[in-house]
């Protein structure tokens, strides 16, 4: 599957961690977002539910177990180039996790992985899609 332009969108997992007034973020090595804060995920792998998908991505970029609270979103992903060709396309579910065990660690999908202080995030570089799940769940919190 071509990721960059792509001939179709394509389908990908995202999971939103918090506990104890932080988020879990790891440091995104691929385009859309290179280098920025990013919740863990990936694309959907044929056969596997979102859910066993989340389950999975949040594995292997972090060495956490997770279980699904809620469906947070599905929304789009879309990056232009300079010609305004679609360059990235990816419709994305993303969740809401608990994690249930598992100890956070540096993987090779993910070489930087950190808790983050919510209350202090405005400072830290994170994708519009990091910000914006925040912003809903910090929100209904309240």
């Amino acid at each position: 599957m071509r990721r960059e332009y792509p001939t179709a969108p394509i389908p990908g997992v995202g999971a939103l961690i918090i506990r104890d007034g932080f988020v879990l973020l790891v440091k995104r090595g691929q385009e859309p977002g290179k280098e920025l804060g990013s919740i863990p995920g990936g694309v959907v792998e044929l056969g596997e539910t979102g859910h066993q998908d989340v389950v999975r991505e949040v594995n292997e970029e972090t060495g956490l177990d997770v279980e699904v609270e809620r469906l947070l979103e599905v929304g789009d992903v879309i990056v232009h180039d300079e010609a305004g060709n679609v360059k990235y396309h990816y419709v994305m579910i993303n969740f809401l996790v608990r994690v249930v065990g598992g100890v956070v660690k540096a993987t090779s999908d993910a070489s930087n992985v950190r808790w983050f202080p919510i209350n202090r995030l405005s400072g830290e570089s994170v994708t519009k899609t990091t910000r914006r799940l925040l912003g809903m769940v910090v929100t209904h919190a309240s």
